[in-house]
């Protein structure tokens, strides 16, 4: 092998296994994991073991006999499985480099393995518990002893060439269309060499007749091995998927372009580029064909044409009685000859150029024609690789975010009802320890009278998955869950329809009084709404979670009407710091019908926790998100002692993620215990004597100005440890640090001398990004410290500090004002509900950048009596201390909400609203000017509203022209 070649065949691995389990196993992986875990026979026969029965696959044996065999040595994790569809991906460059060799050359050679090597498309195949990789590996195999049984008229090449294409057919039924073109090829030859068909005496004749026996065996075999009338039966009866019909044109647009740009490859262009490589590969082809003499190339030019689109043909003609074209995988064994073929285009264009260089040398230019085919090419297969990535959007069926979901949401008693049941596996592989219960539609839908249905009336939950998107009234099978209570409904990424998972409450709890150990909220009732929280309850999380969870039962009061609020809030600290901040929506599309006024119903939320909080009281505040965003009351603000937080909060040790998924067959109706708790020693950053710093949690990426809550994992070697300083930084990756803070490490309720050896303990430090820092990649470091001398330290990690997207041009107000205020135009203000006293005022301003601001600046709003004495006010950076005005480019918008609580005590009489700015630095004000006129003390004034007597209403009367 050619040392270029190595290195291209090193470089194609690297690509296929750097990221090999970064993009989450598919529905159709699932059903890969089904058929290893079948019994011998069942694979040998084309039959997979489903929760519910046996069933014939459409697909043939050979890759998943490969499969289990090659789970022997290399384990059951995913990448271990996913590790043969890679080295498969990898074999086929250099067997294309020897194929091209044989047909075209060493240059075309090169050319053709550097394609087989960047082709995004391969390499997505290759990363996928399929036979997807496997195919093009065999078809180009087959054309390389094909040609060269052809050429030389080899018994021995045309033998395993004939062995190769029973291979192929036992990899994937698309090979029948290869199958097809072979025989043509040959037939075709046949003809031309003695002028009719079959010649009697004919060497090329008499080698292929036993290859063509061979494959005819094959054929044979393989339809008795596969009860392919079964699966004819199982077509013709509409049991299989139906799929759209798909014209020719967009077949043609797929095979050709895919390879190039990836399958993710979009856009208004994306039909014109893949017709210009259609044009340019099959007219380039033609030309030379019928422009050279030399037999051995048109023989190699007719056998990839061939090789291309005989098996489209044939595939596009089965499509008008069964519509079942569904992407590139299903003929990806055109692609060898589509990439050979172009690579050889191109390098015939750059010979011709070349030589005319050497006729002219002064234009040089001449050769350029030549390059730049190859080299564009070349570019566009990067960058459909990194459209191809992963984390694109919509760029994967996204079961392994689901499987997480339920991990860290499953309780002992829950249910999954699987839809499709092939989907069952991805998600108890990713899941972890949870001990799916697992039910499929399927199941319920073969049994007219269901034993399983109470293990389903006995389920604390119903978890159900739609892999088409549906809701559950319209899914198949399970519309006798339409009358469940829907207390969750999540929405996972997927390349087509989305995925669904719903949490269903098949008894949900009501009940009239507040259970024991039960905290009562008693906050007055807030006018308006129909239901309001009574009390709630924290108990530990899921005991199958990645990281610990705190359960939190919320019991509203429902007083009359619908549920209005929009959000839960969840806010969990210390004196010393925030530990937790927790947000979650609320999704109540209906409510038990036994919940009427006056009694109480529990909704169940689960809570992440950081790992190691201090053993220490907290401050809690629960809090209630109404109607508009940001509108949050706090409904709870109490303290929670240390005896509680130790029991639900307080998590010494927890198994982290598992690193790798593990190939697990999802047990049905059966319950399964954890396992035990996973030892963390392996996660250390580092160590040293007395301590050991098991990991650092902080956000990957942030804006400018934004805080930075930095976490500090420790687990303490030896007892009576002495305090220390953890000293954080956060600087360039050249340089010196740009932000530093200190802080003592531990606790007072908690202090290090206290901490026990072998348990997690953790320390949290915030930083707050500058906001004219240049975005970039920056690091953290971590120095220890004790009376001045150094301990120890290091870098705990890299992150990015990423430019702010720009914000929008605010949306047209109620009330246009023509203003300015320091370097932003002020376009006018919203009101909200008319003021009133014991009430927050609300209001929305409108700004827009007419520069970029060199000054950090502070927005308020103030209210002044008649007499001018303030009597209410608001300061605030723009969105609530979120940006800084530095942080601002020329042209962006600023939608600025104010709430500014008005005094119960105020008189009557007309009040004042205005705006204003001023400079953090030194407190002055900002220049405020209206239409075009210095504002009186730089304050515009927005309008005026009156409040009438005590015993009377107010009244809200804007002044716009003021």
């Amino acid at each position: 092998m050619q040392p270029l070649v190595a290195l291209l065949v090193l470089f194609g691995f690297g690509l296929r296994v750097l990221d090999l389990t970064g993009r989450s196993m598919w529905g159709d992986e699932s059903y890969t994991l089904y058929r290893v875990m079948s019994e011998w026979t069942l694979t040998l026969r084309n039959q997979v073991a489903m929760p519910f029965g046996v069933v014939n696959d459409p697909h043939p044996q050979l890759f998943f006999a490969l499969l289990k065999l090659w789970m022997e040595p290399a384990g059951r994790s995913e990448f271990g499985l996913k590790l043969l569809s890679a080295l498969f991906g990898t074999l086929a460059i250099p067997v294309a480099y020897a194929t091209s060799v044989r047909m075209f050359g060493r240059r075309t050679g090169l050319l053709a393995a550097a394609f087989f090597t960047l082709s995004p498309a391969l390499i997505w195949y290759s990363d996928e518990l399929r036979m997807y990789a496997l195919v093009p590996l065999v078809a180009v195999a087959a054309a390389y002893l094909l040609f060269s049984a052809l050429e030389r008229h080899s018994l021995r090449r045309a033998l395993l060439g004939s062995i190769s294409i029973v291979v192929g057919l036992l990899t994937h039924y698309s090979f029948i269309g290869l199958a097809a073109g072979h025989a043509l090829m040959i037939l075709w030859l046949v003809y031309m060499r003695r002028g009719r068909w079959l010649g009697a005496r004919s060497t090329l004749n008499r080698d292929f007749w036993l290859p063509a026996i061979i494959v005819a065996l094959g054929v044979a075999a393989i339809i008795i091995g596969t009860n392919v009338s079964e699966l004819f039966a199982r077509v013709q009866s509409r049991q299989e998927l139906d799929f759209y019909f798909v014209p020719l044109s967009v077949i043609l647009e797929t095979l050709f372009g895919s390879p190039f740009f990836g399958l993710n490859f979009s856009g208004p262009g994306q039909t014109l580029v893949a017709w210009v490589i259609i044009t340019v590969s099959v007219g380039g082809l033609t030309v030379i064909a019928l422009r050279r003499r030399d037999r051995h190339e048109r023989l190699a030019i007719t056998l990839l044409g061939v090789s291309t689109f005989v098996p489209i043909l044939v595939w596009y003609g089965a499509s008008f009685f069964r519509p079942n074209f569904q992407g590139l995988r299903h003929l990806i064994l055109v692609v060898p000859p589509i990439l050979i073929g172009t690579a050889h285009v191109c390098v015939r264009v750059a010979e011709g150029g070349l030589r005319q260089l050497r006729r002219i040398q002064p234009h040089a230019r001449v050769a350029l024609p030549g390059l730049l085919p190859a080299f564009a090419l070349l570019v566009a297969q990067g960058i459909g690789i990194a459209a191809d990535d992963p984390p694109q959007p919509r760029s994967q069926d996204d079961w392994r975010s689901m499987g997480h979901y339920l991990r860290d949401h499953w309780q002992p008693g829950d249910v999954l009802l699987s839809d499709p049941a092939a989907a069952t596996p991805s998600l108890s592989s990713y899941a972890g320890a949870a001990p799916f219960e697992t039910v499929s539609t399927a199941q319920l839908s073969r049994q007219e009278t269901n034993p399983l249905t109470a293990v389903l009336a006995g389920a604390n939950r119903i978890w159900f998955v739609s892999q088409a998107g549906k809701e559950i009234a319209v899914s198949e099978g399970a519309t006798w869950l339409r009358d469940m209570l829907i207390v969750d409904d999540q929405r996972f990424a997927s390349r087509g329809l989305d995925l669904r998972l719903f949490a269903l409450d098949p008894h949900p709890e009501v009940v009239d009084v507040l259970p024991a150990q039960t905290l009562s909220v008693t906050r007055d009732s807030i006018p308006g709404v129909a239901a309001q929280v009574a009390g709630f309850a924290l108990k530990p999380g899921s005991p199958y979670a990645a990281n610990p969870s705190v359960t939190l039962s919320v019991y509203w009061r429902r007083l009359d009407g619908p549920l209005p609020a929009r959000a839960i809030t969840l806010r969990v600290s210390s004196h010393l710091e925030g530990w937790l901040d927790w947000s979650q929506t609320m999704v109540v599309p209906a409510t038990p019908a036994t919940w009427t006024t006056g009694r109480l119903w529990r909704q169940d939320y689960s809570v992440p926790l950081p790992v190691g909080l201090p053993r220490r009281d907290y401050r809690v505040q629960l809090g209630v998100e109404y109607d508009a965003p940001g509108a949050t009351h706090v409904m709870l603000d109490t303290v929670l002692p240390a005896e509680l937080v130790a029991s639900t909060l307080r998590v010494a040790n927890w198994p982290p993620q598992t690193p790798e998924v593990n190939l697990r067959y999802p047990p049905m109706a059966t319950i399964q215990t954890a396992s035990g708790i996973v030892d963390t020693r392996t996660q250390l950053l580092w160590r040293e004597d007395e301590i050991s710093l098991v990991r650092a949690i902080y956000s990957p990426a942030v804006y400018p100005g934004e805080p930075l809550p930095v976490g500090l994992l420790w687990r303490p070697e030896q007892p009576g440890l002495a305090l220390w300083h953890n000293e954080v930084s956060l600087e360039p990756l050249i340089g010196g640090a740009m932000v530093t803070v200190t802080r003592e490490s531990g606790d007072p309720a908690a202090a290090v001398g206290a901490w026990t050896p072998g348990e997690l303990y953790r320390d949290q430090v915030t930083l707050r990004v500058p906001q004219n820092v240049v975005a970039g990649q920056y690091r953290l470091t971590l120095t220890r410290t004790r009376n001045g001398q150094r301990l120890g330290g290091g870098t705990l990690g890299f992150l990015t500090i990423e430019e702010r997207p720009r914000s929008p041009r605010p949306t047209p107000s109620a009330q246009p004002l023509n203003a300015t205020l320091g370097p932003f135009s002020v376009l006018g203000y919203t009101p909200g509900d008319p003021p009133g006293r014991g009430a927050t005022m609300s209001l929305r301003v409108g700004f827009v950048a007419d520069a970029a601001p060199t000054e950090a600046a502070a927005l308020f709003i103030h209210i002044l009596d008649a007499s001018g004495r303030m009597v209410a006010q608001r300061d605030l950076d723009p969105l609530d201390g979120a940006r800084s005005t530095l942080s601002y480019r020329a042209g962006e918008g600023l939608d600025q909400s104010f709430a500014v609580p008005i005094p119960r005590d105020l008189p009557a009489g007309d009040y004042r609203v205005l705006l204003g700015a001023y400079r953090r630095a030194d407190l002055t004000r900002w220049p405020a000017r209206v239409g075009g006129t210095p504002a009186q003390h730089d304050l515009i004034d927005l309008f005026t509203f009156t409040l009438k007597p005590m015993d009377a209403y107010h009244t809200f009367v804007p002044n716009v022209g003021r």
